[in-house]
This record gives C-alpha cells, sequence and structure tokens, in this order.
C-alpha cells in the first residue's frame, strides 16, 4: 500500500468520526483501496469502547434535568460558585449552620458536572463541598474534560472543590480500561490506580491482562504503569518497570505488547510482535519480532525521533508490503514533515529517504524525495466526501542508476449510504509503480488504476468488505479483494481473500490491536 492512499484515508477517518481518539487506528492492507472505508472499523471500536451503560445514561438524564430546573443559572458563569448538588436517601440529617450531613438508606449524590455516588450510607459537609462513604459504594465519573470512572468499591471519599478523591477496593471502567485496584486516586487531569490490573477485555475472566504497582490514566492522552507485568491468560509474558503507551495512536505507531497471530498463503503460520523502548525524550526504539512457518525469523528495528509534525527514523531489518514483497534496509534513514497551510484548507507532506535496500537479488542505495499537498475534506452532500491530492516524487538507485521521477495525482470520493453500508471510488495516477522501478516494494502495480468497493454490517459482530482494484493502463481487472471482520470475545478475526490471486490472509488479534 502506497503512502498516498495512507493519507487520503486518514483524511477520511479525521473527517467521518465522530467522537474521541480511538486506541488504536485500523490500517487494511490491500492494493484496492479499501482503507478509505478503515474509518467505519475506526468507528466500531469508538463505539464499543464508548459505550455508555445504563446507569451512566441515566447519570446525564437526571444532570440535564437538574440543569433545567436551577432556579440561578447565571451563577453557573462564576467559576468560584459551588457545583450543585442533590442528595437523596431515605433518612437524611443536615446542618444548615455547619453544612454536616447524613443520609442513610438509598443514598445518592449526585452533581451537575455529571459526577455521583449510590451507597447505602453516606456523611460530608456541603459548605466544605465533600462526601464520605464508609461502607460499599457505586462511584460515577463522567464529568467533561476528565477521566471516565465506572466503580464499585469501599471507603470513598471526594472533595468537589479540590476535585481529589479516592476509593478502597475497587473494580471496573476508567478511560477505555476495564480496572481493579486495592486503591484509586482521583485528581483533576489523571487517576492513579494502586496495586491494579487493567485490560480491554470486557469478560469476567479477561484474556490477557496487565498487572502493576502503580497505574496512571491521562484522558485521551496516554497510560502509565510502574512495575508492570504482562499476562496473556495464566501465563506471564515479560515484565517492566516502566510501560508507557499513547492513548489514540495510530496501530503503526503503537507498542503492541500483546502477539498477534496468524495465517497466509505466502508466510505460513506467523507470529508478530511489537515492543518500545523510550530511550529519551522524544527518542523511541520499537523492535518488531516476526516469525512464519514459511519464512522463519524477520525481524525489524526502528530508532525514531519525533516532535511536532517533523519523525526522523533509522529503519533496519525486514520489511513488506500489501502484495507480500520483502525488503531488508541495512540500514535507511528516513524524514517526514507534515502540517496544514495555515487558514488554507491545504495540507502537505514531505518524505524523503536514503538507504541501502536488498531484496534477496539485487543490492542498491535507495533514494527517495517526495512531496505531497492534500485538500482537505470536500462535502459533497450528507455523508459524501470527496478528497483531492497531488504530488511528486522522485527515486534514484545505485544498483542501474536508474532515476523515476513525476507527478501522482489522487481522486476518491466516498459516500455512507446508512450506518450499515458504504461506497468508494478513486482514481490514482503515478509514475512510480512498479514496471518502473528497480524494487516493486510498497509501489503501485501500475500507473493508471480505478479502485471502487463498498462495506456492509451484518451484525453487530461482522462486518464485510468488497474492494476491486482496474488497471486502466491495459483495460483489465487487476484485483478483488473480500474481508471479513469478526468480534468474539476479547480479540478479533480479520479474514482477507484475494479472489483474482486465489490467496487467503488470516489473523487474530488482541483488543487492543
Amino acid at each position: 500500500m502506497d503512502i498516498r492512499k495512507l493519507c487520503i484515508g486518514a483524511a477520511v477517518a479525521a473527517a467521518a468520526l465522530p467522537y474521541g481518539a480511538a486506541d488504536a487506528h485500523y490500517f487494511s492492507s490491500s492494493d484496492t483501496g479499501v482503507d478509505a472505508l478503515d474509518y467505519i472499523e475506526d468507528r466500531h471500536r469508538e463505539e464499543r469502547e464508548n459505550f455508555l451503560y445504563d446507569d451512566e445514561t441515566r447519570l446525564i438524564k437526571d444532570t440535564e434535568d437538574m440543569r433545567k430546573k436551577l432556579r440561578h443559572p447565571e451563577l453557573l458563569k462564576d467559576p468560584t460558585s459551588q457545583v450543585p448538588t442533590s442528595f437523596e436517601g431515605d433518612d437524611m440529617s443536615w446542618d444548615q449552620s455547619t453544612g454536616d450531613f447524613t443520609a442513610k438508606g438509598h443514598v445518592r449524590i449526585t452533581t451537575l458536572d455529571k459526577r455521583r455516588f449510590e451507597a447505602d450510607e453516606a456523611t460530608g459537609n456541603t459548605i466544605e463541598q465533600r462526601v464520605e462513604v464508609p461502607g460499599r459504594t457505586h462511584l460515577l465519573q463522567m464529568t467533561d474534560g476528565m477521566t471516565r470512572v465506572r466503580l464499585d468499591g469501599y471507603k470513598a471519599n471526594y472533595s468537589y472543590s479540590t476535585k481529589k478523591g479516592s476509593i478502597d477496593d475497587a473494580s471496573g471502567k476508567a478511560g477505555h480500561y476495564y480496572v481493579t485496584g486495592k486503591r484509586f486516586e482521583f485528581y483533576p487531569d489523571h487517576v492513579v490506580v494502586y496495586d491494579g490490573t487493567a485490560t480491554k477485555c470486557a469478560a469476567k475472566r479477561p484474556d490477557y491482562q496487565m498487572r502493576a504497582k502503580k497505574i496512571e490514566v491521562y484522558p485521551d492522552q496516554k497510560i502509565i504503569m510502574t512495575d508492570v507485568e504482562f499476562w496473556l491468560g495464566k501465563a506471564m509474558m515479560m515484565k517492566r518497570h516502566h510501560y508507557e503507551n499513547d492513548i489514540g495512536a495510530s496501530t503503526k505507531d503503537r507498542e503492541l505488547i500483546y502477539p498477534r497471530v496468524g495465517w497466509d498463503d505466502d508466510d505460513g503460520v506467523w507470529i508478530r510482535q511489537s515492543l518500545r523502548y523510550n530511550i529519551a525524550k522524544n527518542v523511541k526504539l520499537t523492535p518488531v519480532y516476526l516469525y512464519g512457518t514459511k519464512i522463519h525469523t524477520k525481524s525489524s528495528a526502528i530508532l525514531q525521533w519525533q516532535s511536532g509534525g517533523s519523525r526522523l527514523h533509522v529503519d533496519y531489518g525486514f520489511y513488506d508490503d500489501s502484495d507480500d514483497h520483502w525488503i531488508k534496509k541495512k540500514p535507511s534513514l528516513i524524514w517526514e514533515y507534515g502540517a496544514h497551510f495555515g487558514v488554507m484548507p491545504l495540507s502537505w507532506r514531505l518524505k524523503t529517504e536514503y538507504g541501502q535496500w536488498d531484496d534477496g537479488d539485487i543490492d542498491s542505495t535507495h533514494t527517495y524525495g517526495g512531496v505531497n499537498v492534500y485538500h482537505d475534506p470536500i462535502i459533497l452532500g450528507k455523508d459524501w466526501r470527496l478528497f483531492l491530492g497531488v504530488g511528486y516524487e522522485v527515486t534514484h538507485e545505485s544498483y542501474d542508476h536508474s532515476r523515476v521521477k513525476g507527478f501522482s495525482y489522487d481522486i476518491s470520493t466516498v459516500k455512507e449510504f446508512s450506518p450499515v453500508f458504504a461506497m468508494y471510488t478513486g482514481y490514482h495516477f503515478t509514475k512510480n509503480s512498479e514496471n518502473r522501478t528497480l524494487f516493486n516494494y510498497d509501489v503501485d502495480d501500475f500507473e493508471r488504476k480505478l479502485e471502487t468497493g463498498c462495506s456492509l454490517r451484518l451484525t453487530h459482530l461482522d462486518r464485510i468488505v468488497a474492494g476491486t482494484e482496474y488497471d486502466l493502463d491495459r483495460d483489465s481487472l487487476r484485483d478483488v479483494d473480500y474481508y471479513w471482520y469478526h468480534d468474539v470475545h476479547c480479540a478479533q478475526f480479520v479474514v482477507r481473500y484475494r479472489a483474482k490471486r486465489d490467496s487467503w490472509h488470516v489473523s487474530f488479534n488482541f483488543i487492543p490491536w
């Protein structure tokens, strides 16, 4: 898959996703342009991770009703004013002079900023804006800008003025993670869990989990763990003193601790694992281990520095593309930079690469430079978008002193007819194609092609995708690819069948992929 399609697919996702960033952006692997519909898979994962339980839905409705009934709504504009709070219970007492209160029996304390305690007994002070629950409590926190929390635990306390509190021996959900812990501490910008576990698996006995002395969850930013163990079932895979992962980073930029497994015609049965080591500020080392029964071991490593829109990395090892073409970089230096043209509806991206490439038959010094300009998505109608891009690329090889250069053009459109059905069409032209370049790695098969396809959601757990690639140079249908996505327990199966090549690719990925 060439980089132009990835950028267009990313633009589609940015325009179409109505929620916060997914924890793992999905990238399909095909020459038929089905990546234009990857945003649908991202959205499905977003919907699952942001699923609202009945008690959370009730909390939202109750706080909306509270807002409508406020006697003095203008006080909400005063940042020093107390957060309006409602108290409910079978037996309640309140000292107006001191602010002390006691509530017993079906106690429910709700604040206008979407926070709620449910318990059999609670005490506190309305003037000091604090609440204490000595026994068991059910805690909900859906406050804007703070970590979403849904916990059951004991000995809870919270200060509404400082937005700090704690709860002991609790379990539930914090952010997108299902968590347990001996103690939870709440702060305005994050949640801390001590002696706890975290997983994306919702099962009572999760297929995998991380156990750590300390877990810090920053909403829509990152998760940090100290003295962490990674468990797969009943087996511990590894230990680390420090583990940090970005929430919302794409699959290509994330550390995937838990292995992915699968089978395809070219590699046989395979297993792939990606790790990450933070070397210094903005510098990380990412080794990738791959073993296949037909290809044996093909590993790689990326040493990367990234700041803002600039990314500089050294790649070493084996890399494959969507056509299972392999290349060994030994090594290769790559610099990428991208930005938006101010207030204009345009963005641009620059990429350069210099390194030694080897495909087993040819060993060459590979030099590449390219710049691409993309128009922001153009709205043609409801759920209908148009994407335009133009670029210029130059590739030079020392092996045969060849030089391939020229413009590239991309026009793509995506139309979502309903929540279950969507289609795409794209036209692509490039001089940097397989019939002109020395290496057939990560380049288009031919210069002019037309892509089209569709996505159909069959059930909440199943989605199928079909994509075609038409060679306009030779007036022939080159590829027809079919995908089946199936969610099962705490994982997902992705099956791809390439009909024109009669080849299969099956992968099994643990959440969060």
